[in-house]
């Protein structure tokens, strides 16, 4: 079973920033950069795929919503799937989520704008 998970560095450089403007840790700028990903599957992002990035270990990146985050990833997958491709698919999004994330934060201006808007995405 894998337990670490290495960004971009474009993913990592991104996340700097938005610790920065957000004020908040990275590990949960991720989650919600992950959620984003999951539920935005229109955009297209050109991400890169190195892993030169942030390493972070699985509990800290999706904490007590680890099997929460497996779920929506099958049933968005449409089949059971194993860890090692949970971990592709959270690097994926996360790398995915974070451009769409800073995006977002640039488009609104804010981070309560931003906010605002992830939590309508869905309605």
């Amino acid at each position: 079973m894998k337990n670490r998970l290495k960004t971009s560095k474009q993913t990592e450089d991104i996340l700097n920033e938005l610790e920065y403007k957000f004020n908040l840790p990275r590990n949960i700028i991720l989650r919600y950069a992950i959620s984003l990903s999951l539920v935005d599957d229109k955009s297209e992002i050109k991400i890169q795929s190195n892993s030169s990035g942030l390493e972070l270990t699985r509990s800290t990146l999706t904490g007590e919503f680890d099997s929460i985050f497996k779920g929506i990833i099958s049933i968005k997958k449409e089949k059971q799937i194993d860890d090692d491709e949970f971990f592709e698919d959270m690097k994926f999004h996360a790398d995915r989520g974070t451009i769409l994330l800073k995006n977002l934060y640039d488009f609104e201006g804010n981070i309560e704008k931003a906010i605002i808007r992830l939590s309508s995405m869905n309605d």
